[in-house]
């Protein structure tokens, strides 16, 4: 009869190798756990006049009753380019004047409500304008408490608590919707501390700027996530918010760089719910071991560590795309450096916020612009023509069926 002393051994042998085996298998399961692929579609090239520079321009794609237009505001022409999507005709192009009747300030972002209203922000005038598709204002409205004092040909910043007011800022990447549904205005912005001092900011700030267009009383909602007022040292690379919005739900969404969760709250501030929406490749968003004053250092921090970029709901789909920035390990002086564009991962998560998967995508795109329609996310392309804007399609094709 064998040995007590071997039975043992060869139990503890035995599970030992199941529980490799289950290891195996749960990593497993975590790299194969897509239930989609993306497949890389058309490209296409926005053409730019003489006029437009590539730089400080923002974009939006507008998509209803199967009329598509691309529209392009370029800040330092002070203009919008409204294009055919099928032809990348020009069908309009609407001057945008500062000061006047019809004056909407230096022009920052804007925002395409219909064809006929576009929201134009000034962040030095802490002012939104609507205007229709010739230009001319239809309203105006103050992005600042009605006791606040503020004298706009001075362009002054208004005093706060905690020092100057910041300048209003409506998102980037195209995913910091303004939010219109008739009474409240919304805003992915906060024009009321002083960034420069991170922890008062990190601690009291708040990301939502809502506008009763009745009253026309300002509140503010949803502040930063604990992750940031507990590590007070991340670089101002990692302020940037990026917010959709769901139409069937009407619900906003909202993401930080360096937090995990995303949060659903309704349009008016409330009911604010953290959801769990994390990478499978990193734990954590890496703050700083200090506070840096020095921005190239704080920049190549941010570029050398993990950290998400913008969140898009595809409402033809009922899905929503979360972008991730991977480390671009950046060596020595990064004014010097040539940077490389970054490695790009997508989480898809459905309609009910479970997580689909994420699947990394080829260096060629840039995630910092990116846009959804009915035929999938759009990201733009890296080159270094300055007579078109390539935007290339990712097609989101499920593997299995609808969950």
């Amino acid at each position: 009869m064998m040995p007590l002393r071997n039975i043992l051994f060869i139990m503890h042998v035995f599970i030992l190798l199941g529980l490799l085996v289950f290891l195996g298998c749960s990593n497993r399961k975590t790299v194969d756990r897509e239930l989609f692929t993306f497949e890389e579609g058309k490209i296409e090239n926005i053409p730019l006049d003489n006029e437009t520079s590539k730089s400080n321009l923002e974009y939006q794609f507008y998509e209803k009753n199967n009329n598509k237009f691309f529209y392009l505001l370029s800040s330092s022409s002070k203009k919008i380019i409204v294009y055919d999507w099928i032809t990348k005709a020009i069908l309009n192009k609407i001057n945008l004047i500062e000061e006047g009747p019809d004056g909407v300030g230096h022009p920052n972002d804007f925002f395409v409500k219909s064809p006929d209203s576009i929201y134009i922000l000034s962040r030095y005038l802490y002012r939104l304008s609507l205007i229709n598709s010739k230009g001319t204002v239809i309203d105006k409205y103050r992005l600042l408490p009605s006791e606040t004092p503020f004298d706009e040909k001075q362009l002054s910043r208004p005093p706060s608590k905690y020092g100057y007011t910041a300048l209003p800022t409506a998102g980037n990447a195209k995913s910091g919707d303004i939010i219109d549904d008739g009474k409240l205005i919304t805003l992915l912005c906060d024009p009321n501390l002083n960034h420069m001092n991170y922890e008062e900011y990190y601690k009291h700030a708040k990301n939502i700027l809502i506008y009763d267009k009745k009253t026309k009383n300002i509140t503010y909602s949803l502040p930063f996530p604990d992750i940031y007022k507990n590590n007070l040292f991340y670089p101002t690379q990692y302020d940037w918010r990026y917010r959709t919005y769901n139409p069937r739900k009407n619900k906003a969404i909202v993401s930080f760089p360096a937090d995990n969760n995303i949060y659903e709250m309704d349009i008016n501030g409330s009911n604010i719910k953290a959801i769990m929406a994390n990478s499978m490749y990193f734990d954590e968003v890496k703050p700083m071991s200090a506070p840096v004053n020095n921005p190239e250092d704080r920049f190549k921090h941010a570029v050398n560590n993990f950290y998400y970029g913008g969140i898009y709901y595809d409402k033809f789909k009922e899905i929503y795309y979360r972008l991730v920035n991977h480390p671009m390990n950046v060596e020595g002086d990064i004014r010097n450096t040539k940077l490389k564009s970054f490695e790009t991962s997508i989480i898809v998560l459905s309609k009910n916020y479970k997580i689909l998967g994420e699947i990394k995508i080829p260096k060629k795109y840039f995630s910092g612009v990116a846009f959804v329609n009915s035929e999938g996310i759009y990201l733009k392309k890296m080159t270094t023509s300055d007579d078109s804007l390539p935007f290339v399609l990712l097609k989101y094709k499920p593997r299995i069926n609808k969950q």
